[in-house]
C-alpha cells in the first residue's frame, strides 16, 4: 500500500511540476510512518525515517514538509544531508532544491581533515558559511585544541576563512587570532594562520625561542612573518607579504638580522590594460661570507620590464642597474612567434655582450615525427663585447630525440648541433662548434644499463667569448661514460641496490697553441642496503666511493674523492592509531676525512591534531624542539 501511496505522489509531482519534472529527475521519497500529499495547497509530508532521493544528493530526517510551490524541503530530527562533495548532519534543515542552496541548523561537517560544528551552516552554490561555530581537527570528545568564530567561510576544495577567531587549548582560550585562513588544496593543508613555536639550542644563536604565522589579511592581502630570539645576539625577523588582485601585483619583504641589519625587497607588477605589463624588482641588501665571518658589504640592485604589444608583434624593454655599474643596462627586443618558427629584433646598451642591433630568425624544436625535433636559426647583426666590435652572421641547426624505443628493453636518445659564424670587424675571422650525443638505455634483467657518448669541437677563431663552447679554445673534447644499477628485493623485509659507473675524457692536443693532450678517467660505485625488522623498526646501511685519476683542463670536468659510510635506524609504532611516536636516527662517516660528519637524532610524537618533536644534530651541536597544531 505504501509503495502504491508513493507512486502515486510521484505522478502528482510530476503533473503539477512540468516545468521542474522537465528539466529535472523528479525526487523520490520514501518513510516508514507516512507520506501525505496535500493537492490544493502543493505540499508533501513524511514522517518515521525519511529519505529523499534528490539524485545525485540526498536527505535524512525525523519529519520532512515539501513546498512543491516554494520549491522548498523543511526537515526536522537528526538531519543527514549528503551531496556530492559532503556529508552535513543537523537538526533542523531549510533547502531550495532547485538552486541547491539552503540551511542546517545546530550542525556538524567535515572538510578535508577538519570538523565544523557550529549553530547554522548555509549552503551556497560555491561556499558554506557557518556562524556561531568551532572546528578543530582533533577526534577527542573534549579537543586538545580547537578554534572558534562568530563566522566560517568554507570554500570547498580551497580555503576556509574565520573572522572573530579564537584559540583555545585544553579548553582554555589562548589568545585571539586576527583572520584564520587555512588552505584545502591538496599539498598546501601545512599553510595555516596558528602560530608555529620553535625552541631549541644552536652553536651560532645560542638558546632561541621562534615562531613562524601566516598573516591572512584577506582575499588579495596576506603574509608570513617568522621572528626568532637568541641569547647570542642573533635575533632576526622577517616579514614577507604578498597583495596581488588581476591588475596589481606588491611583493614587499623586509628583513632584519641584529648582527648584520636591515634588508629591503620589493616587486611591484602592474597589469596596464590588455596587453601591457610592468615588473619592477628592487632590493637594498648586505652580502655575506661564510668563510670570512666579518666581512659585510651593502648592495643595492633594481630591474624594470615592460611587455607591451606593437602592430600585434611583442615589445620588450628590460633595465638593469646595481651598484657597480657605471650605467643602466638596457635590453630592447621585438619580435613574434607562431606554430614553431620565431623572429626578433634585439638591440642592447651597457651590457657585458651588446647587440647593435641583431636580427633572428628561426625554427624552435618542429617536431618531425617519431620524436624527433628539429630547432634551426639565422642571426645577423653588430655586435660589441669588452670593446671588440665586429658584424657577425651566424646559422646554428640541431636535431635531436630524447628517447626512441627500438625494443621493449632498449632506448636510443641523440642530439647533433653544429654552429656556423662568421665575422666582419678590422678583421675577419670564421668560427665553427660541433656538439654531438648518443646513448642508449639497456634493461637487462634486474638491472638497467646505460652507455653515453659525448663529442664537442671548435674550430677556428672568435672575437667573442662568449661564442665560445668554453671560456677558452678548448679543441676536441671525447666523453664516454657507462653506468650499471640494479634494485632487489632480495625477501620481502630486505631490499638490496648498487650502482657503479665510470667515464673517460679526452682533451686534444695541439702543439701550435702550446696545449697538451689530457686525459681524465673517474669510477665509482655506491651500494644500499635496507632492512625491515618487523613492522616498527627498520634500518638502513649505504656505502659511496669515487675515484679519478689523470688532468682536465675545465674546472666543471673535476669530480671529488669521496669515500663515505651512511646508516639510519627507524623506530615507528602503529601510525594508524594516534598518537604514534616516530624516532630516527641518521650517521654518516666520511672515511677519506676520518671523521663523523653527521650524527642527528630526532622523536616525533603525532596526535590527531598537533605534533610534537625534538630533534637534535651532534656534529653541529643544535638541539630543536617544535610544536605544530594541524590544520
Amino acid at each position: 500500500m505504501k509503495k502504491l501511496l508513493l507512486l502515486i505522489i510521484l505522478a502528482l509531482v510530476v503533473a503539477i511540476q512540468p516545468s521542474y519534472a522537465a528539466e529535472n529527475t523528479p525526487f523520490t521519497i520514501d518513510a516508514t510512518d507516512y507520506i501525505i500529499f496535500d493537492e490544493q495547497k502543493g505540499i508533501i509530508e513524511a514522517a518515521g525515517d525519511v529519505v529523499i532521493e534528490l539524485k545525485p544528493d540526498s536527505i535524512r530526517a525525523d519529519q520532512i514538509q515539501i513546498d512543491l510551490n516554494a520549491e522548498i524541503i523543511r526537515a526536522k530530527g537528526n538531519i543527514v544531508l549528503k551531496t556530492e562533495e559532503r556529508e552535513m548532519t543537523g537538526e533542523a534543515l531549510e533547502y531550495d532544491y532547485r538552486k541547491e542552496e539552503g540551511q542546517v541548523f545546530d550542525s556538524e561537517m567535515e572538510e578535508g581533515q577538519l570538523s565544523f560544528f557550529g549553530e547554522v551552516i548555509n549552503i551556497k552554490e560555491d561556499e558554506l558559511l557557518l556562524e556561531e561555530t568551532y572546528l578543530t581537527s582533533c577526534n577527542k570528545d573534549k579537543p586538545h585544541y580547537r578554534l572558534t568564530a562568530e563566522k566560517i567561510t568554507v570554500y570547498p576544495e580551497e580555503k576556509l576563512v574565520a573572522e572573530g577567531t579564537y584559540l583555545w587549548i585544553n579548553e582554555r582560550r589562548v589568545m585571539p587570532l586576527p583572520r584564520y585562513k587555512q588552505s584545502l588544496k591538496e599539498g598546501e593543508e601545512d599553510k595555516h594562520t596558528i602560530p608555529q613555536p620553535q625552541v631549541g639550542y644552536s652553536e651560532a644563536d645560542g638558546l632561541y625561542v621562534g615562531i613562524d604565522y601566516h598573516h591572512f589579511i584577506n582575499q588579495d592581502f596576506s603574509g608570513d612573518v617568522a621572528a626568532t630570539a637568541t641569547t647570542n645576539q642573533m635575533n632576526r625577523i622577517d616579514l614577507d607579504y604578498l597583495y596581488q588582485d588581476d591588475k596589481l601585483k606588491v611583493a614587499p619583504r623586509i628583513y632584519y638580522h641584529q648582527d648584520y641589519g636591515l634588508e629591503t625587497y620589493l616587486n611591484l607588477e602592474n597589469k596596464i590594460g590588455e596587453s601591457t605589463v610592468s615588473d619592477f624588482a628592487g632590493r637594498y641588501y648586505i652580502e655575506r661570507d661564510d668563510e670570512e665571518n666579518d666581512y659585510r658589504e651593502r648592495l643595492w640592485s633594481g630591474r624594470w620590464d615592460l611587455q607591451t604589444k606593437l602592430l600585434n608583434n611583442e615589445l620588450n624593454l628590460n633595465l638593469e642597474q646595481d651598484q657597480d655599474d657605471e650605467a643602466m643596462q638596457e635590453t630592447l627586443t621585438y619580435g613574434n612567434s607562431w606554430d614553431d618558427y620565431y623572429w626578433q629584433l634585439e638591440a642592447n646598451r651597457n651590457r657585458d655582450v651588446n647587440r647593435q642591433p641583431e636580427f633572428s630568425l628561426g625554427i624552435n624544436n618542429r617536431d618531425l615525427g617519431d620524436g624527433n625535433l628539429l630547432s634551426a636559426g639565422a642571426k645577423i647583426g653588430e655586435i660589441e663585447e669588452d670593446g671588440e666590435e665586429a658584424r657577425r652572421e651566424q646559422f646554428s641547426l640541431e636535431l635531436r630525440n630524447s628517447g626512441k624505443e627500438i625494443t621493449d628493453s632498449t632506448e636510443l636518445y641523440w642530439a647533433g648541433r653544429i654552429e656556423d659564424s662568421h665575422y666582419i670587424g678590422e678583421d675577419e675571422y670564421d668560427y665553427r662548434n660541433y656538439a654531438f650525443n648518443l646513448g642508449a638505455n639497456q634493461k637487462l634483467g634486474p638491472t638497467d644499463l646505460n652507455i653515453d657518448y659525448r663529442y664537442y669541437d671548435e674550430l677556428g677563431e672568435s672575437p667573442f667569448e662568449f661564442d665560445r663552447l668554453t671560456d677558452e679554445d678548448m679543441g676536441r673534447r671525447d666523453y664516454l661514460s657507462g653506468r650499471l644499477s640494479g634494485q632487489h628485493e632480495v625477501t620481502e623485509s630486505l631490499d638490496f641496490d648498487w650502482q657503479v659507473q665510470g667515464a673517460k675524457r679526452v682533451y686534444e692536443g695541439d702543439q701550435e697553441k702550446g696545449r697538451e693532450e689530457q686525459e681524465y678517467n673517474s669510477y665509482g660505485y655506491r651500494t644500499g642496503v635496507d632492512y625491515a625488522i618487523n613492522e616498527y623498526h627498520q634500518v638502513s646501511l649505504g656505502y659511496r666511493y669515487q675515484q679519478y685519476s689523470g688532468s682536465t683542463p675545465l674546472e666543471d670536468d673535476e669530480i671529488d674523492y669521496t669515500s663515505h659510510l651512511e646508516g639510519s635506524y627507524r623506530f615507528q609504532t602503529n601510525e594508524l592509531v594516534y598518537p604514534y611516536s616516530d624516532v630516527e636516527i641518521n650517521a654518516g662517516y666520511d672515511l677519506k676525512e676520518g671523521e663523523l660528519d653527521r650524527l642527528q637524532y630526532s622523536l616525533i610524537r603525532e596526535f590527531d591534531c598537533f605534533s610534537a618533536q625534538v630533534g637534535v644534530d651532534q656534529v653541529n651541536r643544535e638541539v630543536n624542539f617544535g610544536l605544530e597544531l594541524k590544520y
